[in-house]
């Protein structure tokens, strides 16, 4: 896992300005953070963000199978 490379999402009702830009600088430290209009959004930018990788991985695992299937059938 990268430092300074995650995603957090962020959700408040009536925060103050100054306390939302301070909340917002205090999780930047940790990567991209982003608020949402909705509790309900928390679950679905939670669900992104952690299997991303693992459909990045899976596609990686896919696109070798093929090529190394098709070097075998170029030789």
């Amino acid at each position: 896992m990268a430092v300074r490379r995650g995603v957090i999402a962020l959700y408040g009702e009536d925060i103050p300005g100054e306390l939302h830009q301070e909340v917002s600088q205090l999780f930047a430290q940790l990567g991209y953070a982003l608020w949402v209009n909705n509790e309900s959004s928390l679950a679905a930018v939670g669900s992104v963000a952690g299997a991303g990788p693992a459909y990045v991985a899976s596609f990686v695992e896919a696109l070798a199978k093929a090529g190394s299937s098709a070097a075998f059938l170029l030789s």
